[in-house]
């Protein structure tokens, strides 16, 4: 990581998400910030889009609807 790469983060969100370190240092950010569950979901769809296996991908709703939210144990 450059100096240039951290200047072109500022310049478009599209090059931070392109970097893996890029990446890391918004989910820390999403942490602190306590919405980490974003990044995360952004980078399974980035996943699932590279997926080639179509079972594999037909199961991902169902997996996701059937997901325990951290926030049910307060309702």
């Amino acid at each position: 990581m450059t100096y240039d790469d951290i200047v072109s983060w500022a310049q478009s969100f599209d090059l931070l998400m392109k970097s893996k370190i890029g990446q890391k240092y918004f989910a820390d950010f999403l942490k602190s910030e306590f919405s980490d569950e974003n990044i995360l979901f952004w980078q399974a769809c980035e996943e699932l889009k590279r997926e080639k296996n179509s079972e594999k991908v037909s199961n991902v709703p169902c997996k996701l609807h059937h997901q325990r939210s951290p926030l049910e144990e307060f309702f």
